[in-house]
């Protein structure tokens, strides 16, 4: 009996021992860089027709899209860019200027869960149906980490927030 407790005892203090042990952690060398990327960044774009804009000459016109990217974690914390491509000239909006009969043309946009709706509208009382042109309209979705991570970033130049975002 005395044997057995003799034995118990010592196996307790080697485990002990052996529990105690560490291993000595060996770090590999860094790989290579992988690809920049845009998990923090989404774009959307689409192309109208004068059938897509819904309003009148007075009141204005209006589109509203149907675009996924805009979601609930970009809604509260994010944002959410919208260009507007016409003539080969991308412009970002919200976006006003004086045109050329006298009155100034002022080119809106708002968004909610899923939706994005561009507005045109002309001070004159006059808004011309801009479908009637060829005419893209870009939405670029930006987590709040894609702001921190890129602080510097003309939001308004569509071209460089493109190459920043690797859109």
């Amino acid at each position: 009996m005395k044997k057995i407790g003799t034995i118990m005892l010592g196996l307790l203090v080697v485990t002990t021992f052996l529990g105690a042990c560490k291993k000595k952690e060996v770090v590999g060398p860094t790989g290579p860089a992988g690809a920049a990327g845009n998990a923090n960044v989404k774009s959307f774009t689409v192309a109208t027709v004068a059938a897509d804009w819904t309003g009148d000459q007075v009141a204005g016109y209006s589109i509203t899209l149907s675009v996924p990217i805009i979601t609930a974690d970009i809604v509260a914390t994010g944002a959410v860019m919208c260009y507007l491509e016409y003539g080969g000239t991308t412009y970002a909006l919200p976006y006003s200027y004086l045109y050329g009969g006298g009155y100034t043309r002022h080119m809106l946009f708002n968004y909610e869960l899923g939706t994005l709706t561009v507005d045109r509208v002309d001070d004159d009382g006059l808004t011309v149906n801009p479908g009637s042109s060829s005419t893209k309209i870009k939405v670029v979705a930006i987590s709040s980490t894609g702001l921190i991570q890129h602080p510097n970033v003309d939001l308004t130049n569509y071209e460089e927030v493109k190459q920043a975002f690797n859109l």
